[in-house]
């Protein structure tokens, strides 16, 4: 996975549940300006503890957080909006492959 992308995905996913980076900083107890770090890679995501909290903020698993993420790199593409799939068809599809 290209190290830019699990950035992405974590912002793709925020937006698509309408909160804001505010409301998820609070609620995993970091500051704003921390979180909006991560979301544009000026900070690692390799705390897994801060992704378990983020996946468990979204109602996901961390499996299924990671899995998005890859889904994204196989893609290869910058422009998400251009060519993800909606968010639940994605999230379905990884959790089919799951099973």
């Amino acid at each position: 996975m290209k190290k830019d992308t699990l950035y992405k995905v974590l912002r793709i996913v925020r937006i698509a549940n309408n909160v804001s980076q505010a409301q998820v900083a609070s609620k995993i107890k970091l500051s704003k300006s921390y979180f909006c770090e991560i979301e544009n890679g000026k900070r690692s995501t390799s705390d897994l503890e801060m992704l378990e909290k983020l996946a468990k903020h979204y109602n996901l698993k961390l499996v299924q957080l990671v899995q998005l993420a890859e889904y994204y790199d196989e893609m290869e593409c910058d422009d998400f909006k251009k060519y993800r799939l909606t968010l639940m068809q994605t999230l379905e599809m990884i959790s089919s492959n799951l099973d």
